[in-house]
């Protein structure tokens, strides 16, 4: 009888862990992206000159989101619930926050594919344009966790990555 217990006990502990597990938990993404705008703040001295914020969740024409998105082969998929982007209004920064919610958790390679195909696009810029600029692309972080990925250009990518796996 004690083994039958032991037994269910440790199968229900698997199983709450399991039901509990951290790529199925739910972030509130705009409070992630604010905790990232202050990072990216600091390391600009304060603001964020220059940067153009998008929510892609208000579905306003928006030249700079439409690039983005379709340099990423996004801009057609139906595949994003939600999203926002941080980039430079000119190209002069390769700064770029890209950080999405999927649709469904299916959704995330085809995602993953399309910030890779980004990333490749701006190497090509700034490989020739502005060598200082490449070597932030060059340090380019992409992560997902559950239905969620962020693409980090920044100074401090590491920074940034850290606000997004603390909010899991």
């Amino acid at each position: 009888m004690k083994k039958f217990l032991v037994v269910l006990f440790f199968t229900g502990m698997t199983a709450f862990m399991i039901g509990c597990g951290e790529e199925n938990k739910s972030i509130d993404l705009s409070e992630v992206f604010e905790e990232i705008k202050e990072e990216i703040a600091a390391d600009y001295g304060g603001d964020l000159q220059g940067l153009v914020e998008i929510d892609l969740t208000e579905n306003e024409e928006d030249p700079l989101q439409d690039m983005i998105l379709d340099e990423t082969g996004l801009a057609d998929e139906e595949m994003i619930e939600n999203g926002y982007i941080l980039a430079s209004a000119m190209n002069v920064n390769s700064d770029a926050i890209i950080l999405l919610e999927a649709k469904e958790e299916d959704d995330i390679s085809s995602l993953e594919e399309g910030l890779e195909e980004y990333l490749e696009f701006q190497h090509g810029v700034w490989e020739i344009y502005l060598p200082d600029q490449f070597e932030k692309v060059e340090n380019t972080i992409i992560e997902s966790k559950g239905k969620y990925i962020i693409y980090i250009t920044s100074e401090n990518p590491e920074n940034i990555k850290e606000i997004f796996e603390d909010a899991f």
